[in-house]
């Protein structure tokens, strides 16, 4: 087979069976070396790293509704009541139906995560080989491009989060788009659609790349690949694709924003690839790990290329600079020609990969990332520019391929099977990192007890972990995910991309609220979850852990009529102890709460403030904005640096008999302040009006219309104030006061004066 000539559709079946046959059994060999411990003990390893374990959740949530309940799809078992948790993250959809097989059969979350990671890389590897063959028509400089392009160092670097090492569709888009322009043929079109919905689906962040990409390079695969016949493109391909990729991806894309409206998405953008990432290699690297990996750094920045597979495509691109142009008349490209593209595809990623600051020999100026982080939309959603190195990857991978058709053409009689096995030894052998770092997980039948206990248990109601993990560390909330697999019972605790405005108070006020567990108050808000087992374990890790299980012990015998205790576990039910310490636990069952820690009913008429004066000190923000009545403008406080600063002031234009305040936070609710203050301006002098916060109608605010959630203080007693002033009391000196709206209450409306 020629370098230069591309398999061809009349070639014997039995042949393109075999070169796919042993691509396959390569890239699975390479796999199971590679992935090493996972390989070998794939039911009861998993990465160290939370994503892993939000992955292995996340694939049998996806698994056990197909199976179950295919229409409750979004409504995960997570954050318990939020309506559509599964839409807090990428709905890795495509890796669920990897893996139902394996779940179907087992119903082990580490066993099917650990198959679906075993899969995707010898898929990815296939993928770029199918690539490969299109463009040089090789196989041996195929299978090297597979190589290179699978197991790399950004890709055991990702291992843990599946979505970023699945981008095997995305060679294929390329594969099928230049099949598109070469034959016109409606096949590949649907193909072309199909595998950018299939990468879309694995992805978001892939489906936002690949297709700026696609159309920032297709006027580059529009010029370089020839048509037959006349140089027409084929627009009812393209069409239908389209077609195809709105029609899946659209009704997808309308149900996850139309969710995370409810909340605040915001998010900081991450510095992106430099030049010293592609020489980072992960501590575990054989070859060259002690001398080119660094100790901590953040994950997607270990993008080590491999000093052979850089020879091999500097190779390649000479051999194509060097190419003379193929004859015109029988119109056969050349890799030159099929290249260039390729080319601009890897410079496109590169530069995008930079993220907000672009090196230039004159200094770092804005990168082209941040243009489309605040103008594009999705991209707002996105924090990690450095995503966009797997699209080089593919450019790298192909001038690779070539370079190593080149070299195996030179030596074809003497040395050619045994370069082409050296290469495909060595080119790995420079990434690999095993064994990789792992944790022993309870899976399985070895599951601690009490959750195979749980499963048994019949009727509704959610589940309570306490403790529960601090905001700080709330990744370890993992833990109770991975084990809610067992029993699919609704669960208060998560962890995803987003969160939902309630779940930071919920947890606040469990673990150091005024009160705490248990307590009036969060017994209230437990009830209005619709908690009906709380699972206390005895050996928390963390320190808010710990005293909040040393105050539960503390008050049980005060709540036992609304805190009954149902059974008791311990170490010698326990197979494997792990990490958090679920071993020795207690149920209790939750009887229905009574409200009573709801303040005293008053008279909520709203005071009309449209008129009121106001001072924010040490605020560059516009505190009229939290008293224009218009819950889309926010008012944010200058940073806190003593503990009772004033951060507002409202000047009443007349005494008015006040008996609340609210602070309606809306979306900004996971900013809402832990302690406030409110003091009156009564008689001359500040006067402080004991705030009591309604905790359960928060909650209810949070869950029922988040745009305008409201902290209601219902006051000591009703006052005649001049003016109000709020203070954030913390410790913490950077602390800020963010809210949508102030609102004033008082006793009786008044005509002109107050509005109900």
């Amino acid at each position: 087979m020629s370098l230069e000539t591309p398999t061809t559709p009349g070639a014997d079946p039995r042949a393109r069976w075999k070169r796919l046959g042993l691509a396959v059994a390569i890239f699975a060999v390479t796999t199971v070396v590679t992935t090493y411990p996972l390989s070998r003990h794939p039911s009861s390893r998993i990465l160290a790293n939370a994503d892993a374990m939000w992955f292995a959740w996340d694939i049998a949530w996806i698994d056990h509704s197909l199976i179950h309940d295919p229409l409750g799809l979004l409504k995960a078992n997570i954050f318990y009541p939020d309506p559509a948790a599964f839409t807090y993250n990428e709905p890795q959809v495509i890796e669920g139906l990897l893996g139902l097989p394996v779940y179907a059969v087992t119903g082990n979350d580490v066993l099917t995560l650990n198959v679906v990671v075993m899969l995707t890389f010898t898929m990815v590897a296939l993928a770029m080989f199918l690539l490969a063959m299109e463009v040089t028509g090789h196989v041996g400089a195929s299978i090297v491009a597979g190589q290179v392009y699978a197991f790399t160092t950004a890709n055991f670097d990702s291992v843990a989060r599946v979505q970023v090492l699945s981008s095997q569709w995305t060679p294929l888009v390329f594969l099928f788009l230049i099949r598109l322009l070469r034959r016109r043929r409606m096949r590949d079109a649907v193909g072309l659609g199909v595998a950018f919905v299939l990468q879309a689906l694995s992805c978001e962040y892939y489906m936002l790349f690949l297709g700026l990409l696609l159309l920032l390079t297709f006027p580059a695969f529009w010029w370089i690949v020839p048509r037959p016949r006349l140089r027409s493109t084929p627009w009812l391909g393209l069409m239908l694709s389209g077609v195809i990729v709105t029609a899946a991806l659209v009704p997808v894309g309308l149900l996850q924003t139309g969710h995370l409206s409810r909340v605040d998405t915001a998010r900081p953008l991450r510095e992106g690839a430099m030049p010293s990432s592609y020489f980072q290699t992960m501590p575990e690297n054989w070859l060259y790990g002690r001398w080119m990996a660094r100790g901590e750094v953040p994950y997607d920045d270990r993008f080590f290329l491999g000093f052979a597979t850089m020879a091999l495509a500097s190779l390649g691109a000479v051999a194509v600079v060097r190419r003379r142009r193929a004859d015109r008349a029988n119109q056969a490209e050349t890799q030159r020609q099929l290249l260039i593209p390729f080319l601009w595809l890897g410079v496109l990623s590169l530069a995008l990969a930079t993220g907000r600051d672009f090196p230039t020999p004159w200094g770092a100026v804005a990168g082209p990332y941040q243009l489309l982080h605040h103008f594009v939309p999705g991209f707002d959603l996105t924090r990690v520019p450095s995503r966009f190195v797997v699209f080089g990857r593919v450019t790298l991978a192909l001038l690779a391929g070539v370079g190593a058709a080149t070299l195996i053409t030179r030596h074809r009689r003497l040395l050619s099977p045994a370069l082409v096995g050296g290469l495909l030894i060595l080119l790995p052998a420079e990434h690999l990192s095993v064994p990789l770092p792992c944790w022993t997980i309870s899976s399985g039948d070895r599951v601690p007890f009490v959750y195979r206990w749980l499963a048994e248990q019949p009727g509704e109601g959610a589940v309570l972990e306490f403790p529960p993990n601090p905001i700080r560390f709330r990744r370890h909330e993992v833990w109770w995910m991975h084990y809610s697999t067992y029993h699919w019972h609704p669960l208060v605790n998560g962890f995803s991309s987003f969160f939902p405005l309630h779940f930071d108070f919920v947890i606040n006020s469990l673990l150091r609220g005024r009160d705490g567990f248990p307590s009036n108050d969060t017994l209230g808000l437990l009830g209005r979850l619709g908690v009906k087992y709380v699972i206390v374990h005895e050996d928390p890790w963390s320190t808010e852990g710990q005293v909040a299980l040393a105050r539960f012990k503390r008050r049980l015998a005060t709540y036992q009529d609304r805190i009954v205790h149902v059974r008791s576990f311990d170490d010698s039910e326990c197979v494997d102890k792990d990490q958090v310490g679920s071993c020795r636990a207690k149920v209790y069952r939750l009887r229905q709460p009574s409200q009573t820690g709801r303040p005293k009913e008053v008279a909520w008429h709203r005071v009309d403030l449209s008129r009121a004066a106001c001072q924010a000190p040490g605020s560059e923000s516009d505190c009229r904005r939290a008293l224009d009545g218009d819950v889309h403008t926010d008012f944010e406080s200058g940073e806190s640096a003593a503990n009772h600063r004033p951060v507002l002031r409202v000047f009443l234009d007349t005494p008015v008999r006040v008996t609340g305040v609210g602070l309606v936070t809306g979306l900004y609710s996971r900013d809402y302040p832990r302690r406030v203050r409110v003091r009156g301006f009564v008689d001359g002098r500040w006067l402080p009006l004991a705030p009591r916060l309604d905790v359960v109608g928060f909650l209810d605010d949070m869950l029922e219309r988040p745009e305008s959630a409201e902290m209601r203080f219902a006051l000591g007693k009703p006052r005649l104030v001049e003016a109000l002033e709020i203070s954030v009391v913390t410790r913490r000196r950077n602390a800020r006061l963010h809210l949508a709206e102030l609102a004033a209450y008082a006793d009786a409306p008044r005509p002109g004066r107050l509005s109900d």
